[in-house]
């Protein structure tokens, strides 16, 4: 959602939990809401008045509480898994940049490379002669 001027809220009781809030107002069925109230063409905006008449689920404050753990180590562990994916994918390149280059091999292999043009590998044709739609994998056509 779009404000064209900043809202800001804060709770006024201590029956909220501001991590469980932060999740709360973020949730699919907040969302809804908010957007159904919106208005605009390009960029859904939403104003106080409309934004005041949004319901959000409110648990017991430790259950608040507990909501939020979860939902907080649930993030920590998606963090945790991103860099650690992000870490293969530069060891992956890194390695890939040596073994396609033929600098490394893989164990059990030896002997030279030769390097070949792409029309002694491959029949190159003009797509307008060859539609994706007939590039079918195993046929006898080779694409890249």
């Amino acid at each position: 959602m779009f404000g064209g001027f900043v809202i800001r809220g804060r709770p006024i009781t201590s029956l909220v939990d501001p991590v469980y809030a932060g999740y709360a107002l973020r949730s699919l069925a907040v969302r809804t809401q908010m957007v159904a109230r919106g208005q605009g063409a390009i960029h859904a905006n939403i104003g106080q008045n409309d934004l005041a008449t949004v319901f959000v689920a409110v648990p017991s404050i430790d259950e608040q509480r507990a909501i939020a753990r979860a939902l907080l180590n649930a993030d920590e562990s998606i963090a945790a898994q991103q860099a650690l994916i992000e870490k293969m994918v530069d060891i992956r390149t890194a390695v890939s940049g040596e073994i396609l280059s033929g600098r490394a091999r893989l164990a059990g292999y030896e002997g030279d490379w030769t390097l070949t043009r792409l029309d002694r590998a491959f029949s190159i044709l003009p797509s307008a002669s060859n539609p994706r739609a007939d590039l079918v994998d195993g046929g006898d056509i080779g694409y890249v």
